[in-house]
């Protein structure tokens, strides 16, 4: 459940904090997460007692720049004594998980709100077009994909119809594969009026109709999705102070991450976006097609990375910069579909950046997607006591940790047993790759191959990572290592006309 954190072997090595612990309290720090802009940061860390505190800046959220500055450690009295796990902070809010999956939510109500069901409407299961879908009832001809919005709807271009399964809830038996959750009505039923201010991804207001089979679907006019049926998931919540979330049904939280205005919860049967991803607010779960089970999970800015139990790595979100592995471009609006990233191998370890993912491989090469000034500092064989092989540094790490390999390895060889602190915060765009030789056996398909993969990426160099970066492929290619420089500088130039798009805003921009 506890994130990538880097060790410290004291909570005073960043430096805006040194003066807020004494050796005894320094000692009983346990994890730390740090936020906010360089001259304003903030900090929220646990001790060993189970007591969870804020230094720095006295905000529990990433936006507060006139936040006064605490003259002394202040107890969070709403967190401690709850066994929190691990604390993300966002832009707008921040959240907790406890050993006992709890959570505990402060800050903005940063979520879509519920929308009630207009009068006329129903939700309905819309089903979407996949490969091998079939052929029209009717005339037997091949259906074909044709994209609204962020939907793949069926096209028959002999009767020139949308052919797409669609049902009311509770779904048959009969029903195979995740639907989407819209509104609509019966093809013959009296047409109702149709909503103003409707659509939550855009806001616009106005709406359309589209038949699909035997039901009329209602369409934005303008971003030309189908409008969200979903029942947000996470409730509405009125209090900024830090409190425990009460789920209108029980949910097992298996483990959370957080993006720059957005929260994602691994559940035991969903991934669930809370919050906003280019502009969209969402509150419910991640369309997952090809019904995989998450094994990790990582955010970005504004980007989600998963890997399943089975090796493969899924992505979603914004991908301006390239970092979701696969072509995207500005107007996809779909952000809350997993999409596979086509890989030569099984991947073992998952990493986001502000604006990049790096993806760990089982024979232990690495690719990275993203944004060019992205680098992965790759540390081979140290002694290190932690399960985990593979960091994005957070953004006010002690300067050892983004300069140089030498620097980085430096840094660990501080750190001698299991008493380090473990620190998280705001992503930028540099990785640490390493093997550890005291490192613990992983639990899962996944993660028991890491220590093994790490060792053997210990040989790749710096230029075999730009091939890697390079190598990316698109959609139907899948993702290669170059071994040639002529074919770098050749794919090089692909690709940078390929990925030639806007890139994502920094992370940190938000803090400075």
């Amino acid at each position: 459940m506890i994130g990538n954190g880097l060790p410290l072997v004291d909570v005073r090595e960043i430096e805006t904090l040194r003066h807020y612990f004494t050796d005894q309290q320094a000692s009983k720090v346990k994890s730390l997460h740090v936020y906010g802009p360089a001259d304003r940061l903030s900090a929220i860390y646990i001790t060993v007692d189970d007591e969870v505190y804020l230094a720095g800046g006295d905000s529990l959220v990433g936006d507060d720049l006139t936040a006064p500055t605490l003259k002394e450690c202040r107890l969070i009295l709403e967190l401690s004594g709850k066994s929190i796990a691990k604390v993300v902070v966002g832009v707008h809010f921040g959240a907790a998980l406890t050993e006992g999956h709890d959570l505990y939510i402060w800050g903005s109500n940063v979520g879509r709100e519920a929308v009630d069901v207009p009068a006329g409407l129903t939700r309905l299961a819309l089903g979407v077009h996949q490969s091998g879908t079939g052929s029209c009832s009717e005339c037997f001809c091949e259906l074909v994909p044709r994209r609204w919005g962020g939907v793949l709807l069926s096209w028959c271009p002999q009767c020139r119809t949308y052919c797409n399964r669609v049902s009311k809830f509770p779904l048959p038996s009969s029903w195979v594969g995740e639907p989407r959750t819209v509104f609509g009505y019966k093809a013959d039923d009296v047409p109702p009026k149709l909503p103003e201010s409707f659509c939550v991804r855009c806001g616009f207001k106005e709406c359309f109709v589209q038949r699909v089979a035997n039901f009329m679907i209602v369409f934005c006019w303008i971003c030309e999705h189908p409008i969200d049926g979903n029942t947000p998931i996470i409730p509405l919540q009125t209090s900024s102070n830090p409190h425990k979330v009460t789920f209108p049904s029980p949910l097992h939280i298996e483990d959370i991450a957080a993006g720059r205005n957005f929260m994602l919860l691994q559940t035991s049967s969903d991934l669930i976006v809370w919050g906003e991803i280019g502009d969209q607010k969402y509150n419910h779960a991640m369309l997952n097609l090809d019904n995989v089970v998450p094994a990790k999970i990582a955010c970005g800015s504004d980007h989600v990375a998963v890997i399943t139990d089975e090796g493969a790595l899924y992505t979603s979100g914004e991908g301006g910069a390239g970092q979701l592995g696969y072509e995207w471009s500005t107007d996809w609006p779909d952000h809350l579909t997993l999409w596979k990233v086509e890989l030569a191998e099984q991947a073992v370890d998952v990493a986001c950046g502000c604006c990049s993912t790096v993806c760990l491989l089982k024979t232990g090469k690495y690719v990275l997607f993203g944004a060019d000034y992205a680098k992965v500092l790759n540390v081979r064989e140290v002694c290190l006591y932690t399960s985990n092989s593979l960091f994005c540094v957070p953004s006010n790490a002690p300067r050892n940790y983004s300069e140089s390999i030498e620097s980085v390895r430096e840094q660990f060889a501080k750190v001698k047993d299991d008493r380090s602190v473990v620190l998280t915060g705001v992503v930028t765009d540099i990785f640490i790759l390493l093997q550890t030789s005291k490192s613990e056996k992983h639990e899962g398909h996944v993660l028991s191959e890491t220590n093994k993969s790490v060792r053997d990426a210990s040989s790749q160099t710096d230029f075999e990572s730009k091939i890697s970066q390079i190598s990316i492929k698109l959609k139907d290619i899948g993702c290669q290592t170059v071994s040639k420089s002529e074919e770098v500088l050749e794919d090089s130039a692909v690709l940078q006309q390929h990925l030639g798009l806007r890139r994502c805003r920094n992370f940190s921009d938000n803090f400075s």
